[in-house]
């Protein structure tokens, strides 16, 4: 039977020879299709699990009229309830200090609101309401106690209409208006089910607003637009006391040809669970009780607590806000400028892809889920500070100056709000395009479970107390049970080793692997380090070099030199005391194929279209791809498991890797009809980061605040922040936070026209290893290539100045005896002091003019030792 049909089917297409030719070309086309996509079928895709959150049990409705309700006590605070204002109130039961949701003595219903909502409509309009005016105004919320705390069920609403068009047409039929409207009115009356002064004034209202139409039968509205909204507001009431419909609105209005304009009403149901434990209060919104009743809008954001601990302009004469902003810095109360917008950021630069063909416009990430507030010009009257334990991956940080009485800028505020909704506007003809056309696309809405924790300080506080319990904070997430510091000077060194050069034969372009620095170079510059504490990341090592292919593998590049070269120097790197570290790209893919094609496995942007990462070109502000550029891919998250597992599996030789991208990257994947979310990707990023701890020693390049445990050294710390108009102050925050849980780093020493005094104070301040980039062979060669950008890195012109640096720190690591940070404050502008638990202190001056402190001099960018008991 099957030769058969085969013979038939042959037989067809011999007497047939274009259908035989398109046949032949169809199956070619499903045999390529298929070879494409048979790599990617190699790689598992992860089944991301929805998360889950379970409201607490509920035992009694708080009813309004109570009055200020005590509903948990522990850890030295009292956590209360206001049912009848929504009012949430921290008090700290020693020296009675109160933290509130509400600004003192407020006026304004925003000073007042317990959360402010955005909504998007279907019309891709954008509205803000708080939770004051359109839900606490209305009373349209339930309380209720639950284990330590309670539960608040919000439905925010518009109230009811004030439109006059959807209570009553244009023009009303004569019959209608007289034998239904105005008698009913008049029956009311009569019967007295209206107060006869009332109704004589709506029949006059009626009188006003409609006049008997001359050349129709009909009534007609005596105003060009609404009526005024005094009587509007009778208008209203009439239609509710005769029964005036919607459907008799309908009815009249098409009789006259006119359509009825209905405004779309939007209602927003949200719940928050705020509870006490061990005297920190805990905010949470699931992501499953936030709901739309109207179809027509969704949440999009949500800010949480924006008046808690808020402070206004004349009870706050001092203060500061820290905020995460690249190192951490410090927004001092009442500096508000009508000139520089409120200070509004995202964590973990989670608006990547909205934006991304475009160059930032601040240097510096917020890679810190945390913020907090002082008060006092010292934090001598304590203060508070906000960890978002849980969906920070598209939360942003907020933060509103006060100013002059006069300026409408009355309160300091710092909060967090979340999105519930990604999106973007994308240009319809290219990112690029001057035709300002566009489309919404959204990522629906996210499986987010909000959460954040507010630590009090009732007592004198400052950003080094908030560093010490957010560092203990990451201890208990991951799980480390001791802190380890060390009394060594170090540095690290990262060296470049195989990348592609585009290289031409008879004018035909082709790409070249070419080693900046092979094993037996990187053995000879190590050999001519000796004595130097090095640790050394290795760059283009793996997969094809730094233009890599997917790291589902551990090749070794053969531009680099041999195996037997490569375990000549490993073998020199162990036995000297250096933690040699491979860099490894999971994330980014330079290169097609081996397992990798961008258009199944890669990351897609708001456009659904595989997403390409270049380099910007800093003159234009815009991604440099003229063609001629490198770029890379982004794996999408789905694989992300396949590839570290496969990874894990081929590279048991190799004991230390560097990770070069995924620690640091905003991770998510928009392709249409398969999102994986941002909470769902770093999810997996911290899992893959804990499988691969857990068999090599690992280096991360500027990880994210709760990654970074999972290193041996954190690579690239900033000492800098984005330096934005309301900052006063750039203070090391991230530094003291990783103090103890990994060793860290300062940014390229030779890539940057600072000199090597300022990354050398960095040192003796914090204990950062100074870093530099190197190769062994000239940059000349990158000139004009995709790798300009590395310049300035040769051993050779820089081998001078690594020595002396490290003679200096080693120097100093001498006298201070260790890099525990016992405390860190600042003294002046750009002065601050660090004191170490072996009793030394350090005065370190990133001015560029000497500073006098005490009759003391320290030179522009120099320091002061104070070897323990000493005194300034």
């Amino acid at each position: 039977m099957v030769k058969k049909i085969i013979k038939i089917i042959g037989n067809f297409f011999k007497r047939r020879t274009v259908l035989k030719i398109a046949a032949l070309m169809m199956a070619l086309c499903l045999v390529i299709a298929a070879a494409l996509a048979l790599p990617m079928l190699s790689l598992k895709e992860t089944d991301f699990k929805k998360s889950e959150y379970v409201l607490l049990a509920s035992n009694e409705k708080i009813s309004s009229g109570s009055g200020e309700v005590k509903v948990a006590s522990n850890g030295g605070m009292e956590l209360y309830v206001n049912p009848d204002s929504m009012e949430i109130k921290v008090r700290d039961q020693k020296s009675g200090k109160e933290w509130s949701s509400m600004l003192k003595d407020a006026k304004d219903s925003k000073d007042k609101a317990l959360i402010n909502i955005s909504y998007l409509g279907k019309d891709n309009s954008l509205n803000t309401w708080n939770s004051f005016d359109n839900c606490t105004a209305f009373g349209s919320y339930e309380i209720f106690k639950i284990e330590n705390g309670v539960r608040i069920k919000m439905n925010l609403n518009e109230g009811e209409s004030t439109s006059f068009y959807e209570y009553f047409p244009q023009k009303i039929p004569v019959e209608r208006f007289e034998q239904f409207i105005v008698k009913s009115l008049k029956d009311k009356i009569e019967n007295k089910e209206i107060d006869g002064a009332l109704g004589e004034k709506y029949l006059s209202t009626l009188s006003i607003i409609y006049k008997k139409s001359a050349i129709e039968n009909c009534y007609a509205v005596n105003y060009k637009g609404s009526p005024p909204q005094s009587a509007v507001k009778q208008m209203i009431q009439i239609a509710k006391e005769i029964g005036y419909t919607h459907d008799m609105l309908v009815e009249d209005s098409e009789q006259f040809g006119l359509a009825v304009s209905t405004h779309e009403n939007a209602s927003f149901n949200v719940t928050i669970e705020l509870r006490l434990e061990d005297g920190e209060l805990y905010a949470d919104i699931p992501s499953s009780e936030i709901s739309t009743d109207n179809d027509y809008y969704e949440v999009q954001n949500i800010a949480v607590l924006p008046n808690f601990g808020a402070v206004s302009v004349t009870d706050g004469t001092d203060g500061y806000v820290l905020v995460p902003d690249g190192c951490g810095a410090l927004m001092k109360f009442n500096t508000y400028n009508p000139a520089v917008p409120d200070y509004i950021r995202p964590f973990y630069d989670n608006n990547y892809y909205s934006d991304y063909y475009f160059m930032p416009e601040y240097k510096e990430n917020l890679m810190m889920p945390v913020y907090g507030i002082m008060y006092g010009e010292n934090g001598e009257n304590g203060g508070f500070m906000t960890i978002i334990s849980s969906g920070a991956d598209t939360s942003y940080m907020n933060v509103k100056l006060a100013g002059s009485s006069d300026s409408g800028a009355l309160a300091n505020k710092a909060y967090a709000s979340f999105d519930c909704i990604q999106y973007s506007k994308v240009k319809i003809y290219g990112a690029y395009s001057d035709n300002a056309a566009t489309y919404l696309a959204s990522t629906g809405k996210l499986d987010v479970n909000w959460e954040a924790r507010y630590k009090f300080y009732p007592d004198k506080a400052s950003y080094f107390d908030m560093a010490k319990d957010f560092r203990g904070y990451l201890m208990e997430q991951s799980g480390i049970k001791e802190l380890s510091y060390s009394d060594k000077a170090g540095i690290y060194l990262e060296t470049v080793g195989t990348l592609s050069l585009t290289e031409r034969i008879f004018g035909i372009p082709y790409e070249s692997e070419y080693s900046m620095t092979t094993y037996k170079e990187l053995e000879d510059i190590l050999n001519d380090l000796q004595g130097i504490n090095l640790n050394v990341q290795y760059d283009g090592v793996f997969n094809g070099g730094l233009k890599n292919y997917i790291s589902n593998r551990a090749d070794l590049v053969s531009s680099n030199g041999s195996k037997k070269d490569f375990e000549d120097l490993n073998a020199y790197a162990k036995d000297n005391g250096i933690n040699l570290f491979l860099n490894v790209n999971f994330a980014r893919i330079g290169t097609q194929g081996k397992g990798f094609w961008s258009r199944f496995g890669a990351v897609c942007d708001y456009y659904n279209s595989p997403a390409k990462i270049y380099r910007y070109d800093p003159a234009l502000g815009i991604m440099d791809s003229d063609g001629t550029k490198f770029f890379d891919y982004v794996l999408s998250p789905k694989y992300l498991d396949s590839v570290v597992d496969s990874f894990i599996s081929d590279s048991g030789e190799y004991g230390s890797i560097s990770v070069g991208d995924l620690a640091e990257m905003f991770y998510a994947d928009y392709k249409y009809g398969n999102v994986v979310q941002p909470n769902e990707a770093s999810t997996s990023v911290l899992e893959n980061l804990k499988k691969l701890s857990a068999s090599k020693k690992l280096a991360l390049n500027n990880p994210r605040a709760e990654y970074a445990a999972f290193g041996k050294i954190a690579a690239n710390i900033s000492r800098e922040s984005s330096d934005y108009a309301s900052f006063y102050a750039t203070v090391p925050f991230r530094q003291l936070v990783l103090n103890g849980i990994c060793g860290y780093t300062t940014e390229n020493a030779n890539m940057s026209s600072k000199g090597m005094d300022y990354y050398l104070l960095q040192g003796v301040e914090l204990g950062s290893l100074p870093k530099f980039m190197i190769s062994a062979k000239s940059v000349d060669v990158l000139q004009n290539s995709s790798y300009s950008y590395l310049y300035s890195m040769q051993y050779d012109d820089w081998k001078d100045e690594i020595k002396e640096v490290y003679e200096k720190f080693k120097d100093a690591m001498a006298q201070i005896g260790t890099n525990e940070i016992v405390n860190h404050q600042m003294l002046a502008k750009n002065v601050f002091c660090t004191e170490y638990a072996s009793g030394a202190k350090v005065i370190v001056n990133y001015n560029k003019t000497k500073v006098d402190l005490n009759g003391k001099t320290i030179e522009a960018m120099g320091c002061l030792i104070i070897p323990k008991g000493g005194k300034l």
